[in-house]
């Protein structure tokens, strides 16, 4: 992953790095790198919030200094930055909804997170209702409670691609997604994909091409294949590479992969 320091002058920062500098922007202010995630898979980037036990900072949106109190970071905008617009509105990073006041937002948030609270998935065209924790992500949700364990974890941090499911006709980490987050949302996963006697055409064009191995990451890579090639039937070699381009074959088969999804129908 690359980041400039200037124009025409790219430098190496890692992953995690990149992780750790990312922001929710609170009414003007940039609140907490410690709340926002995001998952990088193709060419798109589906932002993704999860707790952590870090303490939450508050960032003057005009240089960038961090503070531990919004109380603190308003002062140091009155003081150095008097003919800007104070803050006078705070969004939720997690539901857009908007308050009148930073009390109101953290009220909010604690009655958001503080005990589960019933959330609906739509599975497999399915619509499942539970109890869930705020903590609690996507891919454990539609494991551990729902069983369909065709959705596998991997390194649980989003740097593989093995839980990688279909959300709203997009591919997402299911490991960087809250399962709150997912309420209301149609998500398909492998098991999702098939009508239960023949396999999907990518599938068999895994098994037709001897694409698997031990077989852990290939629903992942499968799920991701479909989500390109039902948005672009005709890829290039080019192109698929981009769309697995985050997912992880430890067994070295990603050419035989990527070979089978050029094989799908929809691309001969």
């Amino acid at each position: 992953m690359k980041d400039k320091k200037s124009a025409g002058e790219p430098v190496n920062l890692s992953r995690r790095r990149f992780l750790a500098g990312a922001g929710v922007v609170l009414g003007g202010a940039v609140a907490g790198s410690g709340l926002l995630f995001s998952a990088c898979t193709a060419s798109n980037i589906t932002k993704t919030i999860t707790l952590t036990n870090q303490k939450p900072r508050y960032i003057c949106p005009y240089d960038g200094k961090a503070f531990d109190t919004f109380e603190q970071l308003t002062r140091y905008i009155s003081d150095n930055y008097p003919g800007q617009q104070p803050v006078t509105r705070f969004m939720s990073p997690y539901d857009n909804r908007e308050f009148s006041s930073l009390e109101e937002l953290k009220a909010y948030l604690d009655s958001m997170f503080n005990g589960p609270g019933s959330i609906t998935l739509n599975v497999n065209r399915t619509a499942y209702t539970l109890q869930a924790k705020a903590s609690w992500s996507l891919s454990f949700v539609l494991r551990e409670k729902l069983g369909l364990t065709g959705t596998k974890v991997g390194c649980n941090r989003g740097s593989c691609g093995a839980c990688t499911v279909i959300m709203d006709g997009k591919a997402v980490l299911s490991c960087l997604v809250l399962a709150v987050e997912a309420n209301g949302k149609c998500i398909t996963t492998i098991e999702g994909i098939s009508d239960g006697i023949n396999l999907h055409p990518v599938q068999q064009a895994f098994v037709n091409n001897n694409a698997t191995q031990c077989g852990y990451c290939t629903p992942g890579f499968i799920m991701s294949a479909k989500a390109m090639l039902d948005n672009n039937p005709a890829p290039s070699r080019y192109e698929v590479r981009e769309a697995l381009s985050g997912h992880l074959c430890i067994c070295g088969h990603t050419k035989k992969i990527v070979d089978a999804v050029l094989c799908h129908p929809k691309t001969v």
